[in-house]
């Protein structure tokens, strides 16, 4: 078997693919904790840590501006993977992933806007009364409504005071999505954050178009402010990491 080898320098330039020569996992710990009062005016806090991976490139530079390789050619050519090749494909794999991420969350809306907080308030029919709001009201006039986690509908009805509405289950989490006007899915339905589940509306006892959400964390209501921010943490972030991704 003739085999021929072949010695080169290769240059590695100031920027460039090949000033990367290994990747490290970098964690960051988000902690939201939102306080609300309850009806009997005792103080109740709900917290949700949430865990975002973030991937950061970490820079090994060998001594001196060269290094040796040895490149050996046999009569059989198989494939030669390269570090640069390596390089590329883990950063596309990179960016899939990143990208899986930012869509497995999703506002519920296209545009948020907090009208009425989570805890006591007046009420909007009897302005003397104060009663508790165990969700929060979001301005939205027959727009359409997006799940806001991957899940499975577990409940569509009406009554008096949700209207038409929609409960769907998120590992410990159960989202209802009330006041609609339409509602485009059914029962035992999977679902993928983002998809459009129906429109907003004033059914039931509303005092205008709006979008109610109830938020419940192994049964017990939970300030829906909480996630929100969690959605908005993931999608900030995951933009930061692939604008980073694109530089390089």
């Amino acid at each position: 078997m003739r085999k021929i080898t072949f010695l080169f320098f290769l240059i590695v330039p100031s920027v460039s693919w090949g000033q990367w020569n290994s990747f490290a996992w970098k964690k960051e710990s988000y902690k939201v904790e939102i306080m609300a009062d309850s009806c009997d005016g005792n103080a109740e806090y709900e917290t949700l840590t949430t865990t975002n991976t973030t991937e950061t490139l970490t820079n090994e530079r060998t001594e001196g501006n060269s290094e040796e390789t040895t490149i050996t050619e046999e009569t059989n050519d198989y494939p030669i993977t390269t570090k640069k090749a390596q390089r590329n494909l883990y950063l596309d794999s990179l960016s899939k992933r990143l990208t899986r991420r930012y869509y497995s969350v999703c506002p519920p809306l296209n545009s948020i806007r907090i009208t009425s907080t989570y805890g006591t308030r007046r009420d909007p029919f009897n302005h003397k009364k104060i009663s508790m709001h165990a969700g929060i009201d979001l301005r939205a006039y027959y727009e359409p409504v997006y799940t806001m986690f991957p899940g499975k509908v577990i409940k569509i009805g009406s009554d008096e005071r949700s209207g038409k509405y929609i409960t769907v289950t998120s590992g410990d989490y159960a989202i209802s999505y009330c006041h609609l006007s339409d509602v485009s899915v059914s029962e035992g339905e999977q679902l993928k954050a983002g998809d459009c589940i129906a429109v907003s509306g004033n059914s039931g006892r509303s005092s205008g178009a709006h979008l109610h959400i109830t938020c419940r964390r192994s049964g017990k209501v939970i300030d829906p402010t909480i996630v929100l921010q969690y959605i908005c943490s993931v999608r900030i972030h995951t933009l930061e990491e692939l604008e980073r991704l694109a530089l390089l």
